[in-house]
């Protein structure tokens, strides 16, 4: 018996076929003509939780400068900026 290989066009070999969206919006993939950017305050605050995430996260890896500069931040020093969360 012959073997058949079936082709799917635009798929790679062992790609798994994309799948059509559930019709849920999320920040990835918008409904159609529903799609803005971030809110200006939105962005800012992501931002800056991702800039304290990373100083948190190379002071947890042992970086010296994020170490000192979070030991400076605590001990008062160095005033805490506005919005700064400490978990």
């Amino acid at each position: 018996m012959p073997v058949v290989a079936h082709e799917t066009p635009g798929i790679w070999l062992g790609q798994p076929a994309p799948r059509r969206p559930a019709g849920i919006p999320s920040w990835l993939s918008p409904g159609p003509g529903e799609w803005s950017p971030l809110p200006a305050a939105r962005f800012r605050d992501d931002r800056m939780h991702a800039g304290w995430d990373r100083l948190h996260r190379m002071a947890a890896a042992g970086n010296r400068d994020a170490l000192l500069f979070l030991t400076l931040l605590k001990s008062g020093t160095i005033a805490r900026p506005a919005g700064y969360f400490a978990p």
